[in-house]
Parts: C-alpha cells; sequence; structure tokens
C-alpha cells in the first residue's frame, strides 16, 4: 500500500484545522473552512483537480495511471465543491424581508424574475435546490459541439431536388421538408437520413449545453445550424424581467446579466407568457402512443432527444419520462430531477401568485395574511417531503458507470438531503464489520477513508451533528493506514484532530512504534505543536502497551513458581512490560507515575519467579534516575522510594551471586601466580556477596509488617497508596494484593538467598576456611524475629527451612573436623577476618 502524494498536501491543511479550534466566532470558522478561494474545501477540491490533471498528463506515458483513479479524484473534488457552495446557504440564517406576496401586493406589475427571486429566498430548500443546480451545471461534462452547416437539411434539399430535376413520378409536397412538424403532422415528409441524425446530433448537443446551464450558447447553437424556431422556443426559457419597473428591487443575478447584454435597462426581456409557453413544453415531452389533442387522436410524437431537449427547458412530474430518458450517469439523473423539484415549485408557486405578467388586469390585490398562503410555501413542509422522497429514487436508479454506491456519490446524497450523520455510521460501519477494507478495495479504500476523513473534520467545524463513534471509527481508519505507512509525523498531525481522543489515538500508535529509544524520544518532541500534551501520551502508552500483555502473567496466588535460571533473553511479553515502564521516564511529568509503575512490574515478575526480566527492568531505571530526586518546581511529587530502593539492593547481592558462578576453576596445573590470583578474585567476590547478603538479611527486605529498618520505622508508605498494584479490581483491595505480592516474593527469595550464602560459603572453604564461622554467622540473623527471615521458609508447598539446616549441618560437620567443639560452634571467627596468607 502507498498513498500518492497528495496525502502530504491534505496533511498541510490540518493547521487550519488548529486555527479554527481556537476561534469562537462562528462566521470566521465558516470563512477559514468555505471561503471560496482561501477556505479548506476549497483547497481540497484544488488539489483533486491538480492530481486530475496530472494524472491525465501521464496516461500515455510508462508511469501508469488508471482511468478508475483519475475519475475518483474528479468526483472527490466535485464533492468538495459541493460542500463549498451549499453550507454557506445552509449554515446562513433565515430569509427575512419583502415576500413575493407583498412584493406583488406593492407592485402588481411586478415582474415574473422578481416575484421568482423572492420565492427562492424565503424557502431554504429552494435556495439550497438552486445552489445545487448551479453545482451541477459547472460540475458538468464540457458540452459537445456540432458541425454548422451551410443550409438547413441540407441532404433533404439535395435529394427533393435531384427527384424534381428527374420528374419523379412521387409526389412532393414543397413545404413539408421545411417544415420541423410536419411529421408530427403525419404528412408523410421524407427526411434525408443523414439530416436526421444531424438533427439527433444537435439536440443531444444542445442537452449537453442545457446541462451545463448555457442556455444562451445552446440558442446560439440553434440559430448557427438554421433552427430559430427551435432558438425561440427555448428563449422562452428566460424568466420576464423589466428592469424599468424593478430597477429599486435586487434582481437575480443571471436578469442583471441579461439586461446588461441588452443594453438598455427600460427594455424588458424573457418570456411574458410564461404559463401558456411552459404548458405547450410539457405537452409537447408527451410520448407518441399518447393523445396529444383534445380529440384524443392518436400523432406521432417529438423524437426522444427533441422531447428530452424540450423537458430539461420545462422540467416537470409530466415532462420527467421524456428527460430521464436520455440521463446516462448518476450525476445526469441527480441534475434532472434537481431541475424539475427547483423549477416545478417555483412555477407552481408563481401560478398561485398571479399578478398582472400572469393574470392580467384580472389580479386583485391581496392581503398579507393571503399573500403568504397564495405564495404556495404554505405546504412547505410537505413539498420537503415530497423532495426528498424524489431524490430517494437515485439510491436504486440504473445508470451507467458509477451508481449511489460509490463513495462519492454515496457522499453527495447525503450531503445533498441532510444526512451528513447517517452518512458517517453507514461508512464507519462497513470499515468495522469489514465489508469495506483493503483486501477488497485495493484502488478506493485509502483515497476513500482520506476523504471521509478530513470530511468528519470540515463537517465537525461546522457543527453538522454526527456520532462520535462513527467519527472516531473514521478516523482511526485513515490513522491505521497512516501508521503502517510509519510516517509518524503524518500519524502525529492527524492524532491532534482527534480533539479529547488524539491522546488515545496517538498513544495507540506509539504503543506499536518499533524502533531505538531515540525514535520513540523523536516521536513525542511535536506533540505540543499539534496540541498534544506529552505527560498524558506517555502515560496513556504506558498503560495500552502493559493492558496488552498483563492478562497473561499469572496473578500472585497459587503455588510458588521456581526461580527460573539460565533464561538467556527476556521474552516478549517481558520485554513490553519493560517498555511499559521507559515510556514513563521519556517526561518529568509522569516521574511519580513511574516509580509506581515500575515497582508493580518489577514485583510482577518477581513473585512470578522471572529473576531476569527484573534484573532488566532495574538495570533500566538505574540508567537515570531522576524520578528519584526532588523537584524544587514542584511539577509533579516525588513518592517515597522505599520499595524501589529495596529491589536495587537485591539485585546488586543477586549479582554478585551470580558472579561467582562465571568464576572459572581452580588451575590445578597452573603457576603459583594464577593460583593466588585466582584465591584472591574468589576472595573478593565471596566478601561482597557475604557482606551484601549479610545486609540483605538485616534490611527486612520488602518486610511491611512496620517494624523499624534502615529506611525508618514505616518503610513501605508509598506502598499502600491506591491503585499500584497492576491486579488492582478497583474494589478497594489494593492495598490487600500489594501486601499478598510482597509476602509472595519474600518466600519466593529470601530463603534462596539465605540457602545460596550457606551453599556458597561452605563451597569454598576449602580455599577460605573462614568462610565456615560466616555460615554460621548467619544463623542467628535467619532465628532473629526482629528480621523476620525465618518466617519465609514456610509456605503452602512446604517447608524450605528443612533444606538450610541440611546445609547447617555440613559446615557444622566441617567445623568439627576442624576440631571445633559442639559448644564453641559459634563462638568462632566472626567473619571479620586480615587476609590471611593463602597457600
Amino acid at each position: 500500500m502507498s498513498l500518492d502524494a497528495s496525502t502530504s498536501l491534505y496533511a498541510k491543511t490540518l493547521d487550519t484545522f488548529k486555527d479554527v479550534a481556537s476561534i469562537r466566532d462562528d462566521e470566521a470558522i465558516f470563512s477559514k473552512l468555505l471561503d471560496e478561494q482561501k477556505g479548506i474545501a476549497a483547497e481540497y477540491e484544488r488539489i483533486c483537480q491538480d492530481r486530475v490533471h496530472a494524472a491525465s498528463n501521464l496516461i500515455n506515458t510508462d508511469e501508469y495511471v488508471s482511468e478508475e483513479e483519475i475519475e475518483m479524484s474528479r468526483l472527490e473534488g466535485d464533492t468538495w465543491a459541493l460542500i463549498r457552495a451549499l453550507y454557506p446557504e445552509r449554515l446562513s440564517e433565515s430569509f427575512v424581508g419583502t415576500s413575493s406576496a407583498q412584493l406583488l401586493q406593492r407592485n402588481p406589475y411586478t415582474p415574473t424574475s422578481a416575484l421568482a427571486g423572492r420565492i427562492v429566498q424565503a424557502s431554504r430548500q429552494l435556495t439550497e435546490l438552486q445552489v445545487i443546480e448551479g453545482w451541477l451545471q459547472s460540475t458538468a461534462p464540457a458540452p459537445s459541439h456540432i458541425e454548422t452547416r451551410s443550409e438547413y437539411r441540407l441532404y433533404t434539399k439535395s435529394r427533393i431536388q435531384q427527384e424534381l430535376r428527374q420528374g419523379s413520378k412521387k409526389k412532393v409536397t414543397s413545404g413539408d421538408w421545411i417544415d420541423p412538424d410536419a411529421a408530427n403532422r403525419g404528412s408523410g415528409s421524407r427526411i434525408d437520413p443523414q439530416d436526421a441524425a444531424y438533427e439527433k446530433e444537435l439536440s443531444y448537443a444542445i442537452l449537453s449545453f442545457l446541462r451545463s446551464g448555457r442556455l444562451s450558447d445552446a440558442i446560439d447553437l440553434c440559430i448557427e445550424c438554421h433552427q430559430p424556431w427551435l432558438a425561440a422556443i427555448m428563449s422562452g426559457a428566460k424568466t420576464f424581467s423589466y428592469m424599468a419597473i424593478t430597477s429599486r428591487e435586487p434582481q437575480p443575478a443571471a436578469d442583471s446579466e441579461a439586461m446588461q447584454e441588452d443594453g438598455d435597462n427600460a427594455r424588458w426581456s424573457g418570456c411574458r407568457r410564461r404559463k401558456l409557453w411552459r404548458d405547450t413544453c410539457i405537452r409537447a415531452t408527451a410520448p407518441a402512443e399518447l393523445p396529444f389533442n383534445t380529440l384524443g387522436l392518436r400523432k406521432p410524437g417529438l423524437p426522444a432527444p427533441t422531447r428530452a431537449v424540450i423537458a430539461a427547458l420545462a422540467p416537470s412530474p409530466q415532462s420527467m419520462p421524456a428527460l430521464v430518458s436520455l440521463m446516462r450517469t448518476w450525476e445526469d439523473h441527480l441534475w434532472a430531477r434537481v431541475e424539475m423539484l427547483l423549477h416545478d415549485r417555483i412555477s407552481n408557486s408563481l401560478d398561485a401568485l398571479g399578478g398582472f405578467w400572469e393574470k392580467g388586469l384580472k389580479a386583485e390585490k391581496r392581503s398579507d395574511e393571503d399573500g403568504m398562503q397564495t405564495d404556495g410555501l404554505a405546504g412547505e413542509d410537505e413539498w420537503c417531503g415530497e423532495v426528498h422522497k424524489v431524490l430517494h429514487e437515485l439510491t436504486t436508479v440504473k445508470v451507467e458507470g458509477r451508481d449511489f454506491d460509490d463513495p462519492f456519490h454515496f457522499a453527495q446524497w447525503h450531503i445533498i438531503t441532510g444526512r451528513a450523520g447517517e452518512m458517517m455510521e453507514r461508512v464507519a460501519q462497513s470499515i468495522t464489520s469489514g465489508t469495506f477494507n483493503q483486501e477488497n478495495n485495493p484502488r478506493r479504500y485509502v483515497p476513500t477513508i482520506r476523504f471521509y476523513t478530513h470530511l468528519c473534520l470540515v463537517l465537525r467545524f461546522l457543527r453538522v451533528d454526527m456520532p462520535l463513534k462513527a467519527q472516531d471509527e473514521i478516523l482511526a481508519a485513515y490513522s491505521s493506514i497512516l501508521e503502517a505507512e510509519g510516517d509518524t509525523a503524518l500519524v502525529l498531525m492527524y492524532a491532534g484532530a482527534f480533539g479529547d481522543k488524539s491522546v488515545e489515538r496517538y498513544a495507540a500508535y506509539l504503543a506499536h512504534l518499533e524502533g531505538p529509544k531515540s525514535t520513540r524520544l523523536k516521536a513525542l518532541q511535536e506533540c505540543p505543536m499539534n496540541g498534544i500534551d506529552i505527560a498524558e501520551v506517555v502515560l496513556k502508552t504506558s498503560a495500552i502497551i502493559r493492558d496488552e500483555v498483563i492478562s497473561r502473567f499469572p496473578g500472585p496466588e497459587g503455588p510458588l513458581p521456581p526461580i527460573i535460571v539460565g533464561q538467556v533473553d527476556l521474552t516478549s511479553d517481558e520485554r513490553r512490560l519493560c517498555l511499559s515502564v521507559e515510556w514513563l521516564t521519556y517526561n518529568r511529568g509522569t516521574f511519580s507515575e513511574l516509580l509506581a509503575q515500575a515497582n508493580a512490574v518489577m514485583r510482577l515478575f518477581l513473585y512470578n519467579g522471572r529473576i531476569l526480566a527484573a534484573q532488566h527492568l532495574c538495570q533500566l531505571l538505574a540508567e537515570d534516575e531522576q524520578f528519584l530526586r526532588p523537584q524544587v518546581d514542584d511539577v509533579y511529587h516525588t513518592p517515597d522510594p522505599a520499595e524501589y530502593l529495596h529491589y536495587k539492593a537485591f539485585f546488586r547481592l543477586w549479582a554478585t551471586l551470580e558472579s561467582l558462578s562465571t568464576l572459572e576453576d581452580y588451575p590445578q596445573h597452573g603457576s603459583a601466580a594464577s593460583k593466588s590470583h585466582w584465591k584472591s578474585e574468589l576472595s573478593s567476590r565471596i566478601d561482597a556477596t557475604y557482606t551484601l547478603g549479610k545486609d540483605f538479611l538485616k534490611r527486612n527486605w520488602l518486610d511491611a509488617s512496620g517494624a523499624d529498618t534502615i529506611f525508618g520505622k514505616h518503610a513501605f508508605p508509598y506502598m499502600f497508596t491506591k491503585g499500584q498494584s497492576l491486579t488492582d479490581t478497583g474494589d478497594g483491595s489494593a492495598d490487600d494484593t500489594h501486601l499478598m505480592e510482597l509476602d509472595r516474593i519474600r518466600k519466593i527469595y529470601v530463603p534462596e538467598v539465605v540457602i545460596q550464602l550457606n551453599t556458597m560459603l561452605y563451597a569454598h572453604c576449602d580455599f577460605l576456611p573462614w568462610n565456615l564461622n560466616r555460615a554460621m554467622d548467619l544463623v542467628p540473623i535467619v532465628a532473629d524475629g526482629r528480621y523476620n527471615v525465618y518466617s519465609t521458609f514456610s509456605s503452602s508447598e512446604g517447608n524450605r527451612l528443612k533444606d538450610y539446616l541440611k546445609g547447617v549441618r555440613g559446615v557444622s560437620i566441617a567445623l568439627l573436623g576442624q576440631g571445633r567443639g559442639p559448644v564453641d560452634l559459634f563462638e568462632g571467627h566472626s567473619g571479620e577476618h586480615v587476609n590471611p596468607t593463602i597457600d
């Protein structure tokens, strides 16, 4: 999977969202997002247009760009154009001003154009439909052009002239061939096939101009093609305007431009008999098999392309079938329905209003109340329901190419119908259910998820109501794509767009970030620039890692485990837990939590016998112990480090015990110097081990019973802080669990240390005879109730005191062998000695 270069361009726009988040004025927010030139929607539209242009230039080169990719970019750009055009109107305040009825009451000679403009302004739904109409026209394919001819029906004229010259016996009606309605009257006009094909092609060309909203160009084309009557018919679609009457009233932009083209604002323009023209057009679109005239006679109908052109000029429910029959794409069908809904509503409202130009001198003055009813807007809610019903047809319409299920058509339809929340829910559901994924849609998946991610962000700041869960799932899907690419900078930038869940999203990425420590530190550096608190991210990342693996470790219940020795490397779960603690070392704001979690993970390792993992964690923390130093700025509270220091003491002792196993065997056949060096090294290591071991046993190591220790009377106040155990369930049992963990650790390791010390001293008594005295010196410490050592030997699995006493017995026998009496076993050397000469 690879992202195209436009991904970085999208990411650069995220700074706009950061600016928007700090703005409180809605108008300023909407300007940032929807400005026609500098708004973020316009920027996305330009990115798509540039991508289409660049891809189009690569089609015939060695670099492969599929038509599907180009089409997706075009559709995405069109969708952003729709948002940019529609939402300013949708979010604007309702129209307050003179209604069409009041305008007509004030001046019964008000032209149709002024009335139509007020009708649209007074209806939110009509205003939106007008915007959608403009958007559909601006994004329509370029109109098709047709070759103009020097004469009307050139081939038919030539054929008839040829027949007349040859004296053909066929009856030739001289006027039929130039009558465009001759075929409809059944007069038997014989049009040359080439002329018939040309007129059909002309109708399609006219329809393409109308589809693009270029009525004037379509009229000019008819004139150029020697069909002025068709141009006259099409001119009827221009709304009647009379600037001399309405000079004080604001005019629609289209009418103002038309009057400027005429060059005389005093002249009128447009169709004065709108209703007559419209009714005639609707009747002309009737299919051939239906009665056409008042006598019910079945007459041949106009060709389908011609009927479609007329239906586009006067769209209505009655003419709709003629127009829809020639629609091919999904956008064409949308345009046809929007045209019908918009212009039919305006026409019906004008019919209800009346006025001089609609009903002549019979127009009556109306009161404000009557006027509001004759506006035709009293049934606005019912009509809006009809609008949604008609637009719903687009969800099942059969088209050529991409249908409603296309991701961008799907978005356009939901945006037009005001169902953004439902749209996001369905998209999120398709992602989470796996029906839309990378495997099933390799080309569509990334562009689609990227589009809906940015759409989420835009609509969120436009105050559009959408389910938060759906937004998060869509944003998470795009973040996953970026995470798979390993682009940490982009992941961070988009995580900042999650709002309240930005910390959680970025932490989820960091929890699985691979690489050395420098990579992780770099991933944290730019968090503040993206509105994410480093301490919060570190805490969340640590928690995510810990929660992933903690369930795979046994709890502090059950039989005591054996101490795992000989382990070469950590398991993956052990490394993950150590990493969860390491993350907390990256920021001073998490040091208080660091000590708590380090102790908790340390206990987890130790009470499961995982001595290597615990050692690794202790070494990791020992690299930089800033968290143990009080902070003068009081940014955080440094807890009592007693428990952590006890662990450090234990691992120093354990390291010396292990160092004896790494000592080479006695050089039996070596030189005197090598033997002396070996014995000196052995003595040094045993001295260190014995000193640390004796001190360890007198420390009341991890004994939270309240006895006095070298750390003070209450050695572990920090241990009793609620929530410091990884097995805390939140029911107030954290303290009990903590004590259980400590007691379990003591029963595993204290007897082991005692037995190993005794074994070590006894094993090397041949080289260091005073080791026997040292071993006997440990016995009173084990038996002394002040140190609570002997109590650790007893557990549910048995009593290890027997093993220790067996070792003590061996030491005693060795001392007796040296001539010591039974009464003098504990009266020998105290363990302090002056290095004697070792033979």
